[in-house]
C-alpha cells in the first residue's frame, strides 16, 4: 500500500495535490528536526522524532520500535 493510496483513502486527498519532495538544495525535515532538537535532547531522541515525521507512514517506526530506539531514552534510565 502506497502513501498516496493511504492519503486518498483516509483523508480524501488527491495524490497529485500533495507536495513533492523538497528541492535538493534545501535541508530535509529529518535534518532540520535533528539540528533543532540535538542541543536540548539526546541525539538518539532527535533521530526518533525525525523518523516519526517521515512523509510515508510506512517509513515511521512502530510503537515497539520507538520504545527500543537506540539512544532515545538514555537519560531516562
Amino acid at each position: 500500500m502506497t502513501s498516496c493510496f493511504i492519503c486518498h483513502r483516509q483523508y480524501g486527498l488527491d495524490p497529485a495535490a500533495l507536495p513533492g519532495a523538497a528541492p535538493a538544495h534545501r535541508e530535509s525535515l529529518r535534518a532540520f528536526v535533528k539540528r533543532k532538537l540535538c542541543p536540548r535532547q539526546p541525539p538518539g531522541f532527535a533521530d526518533l522524532v525525525a523518523s516519526m515525521l517521515a512523509r510515508d507512514p510506512n517509513d515511521r517506526p512502530t510503537a515497539e520500535e520507538a520504545t527500543r530506539w537506540p539512544g532515545a531514552w538514555e537519560e531516562l534510565r
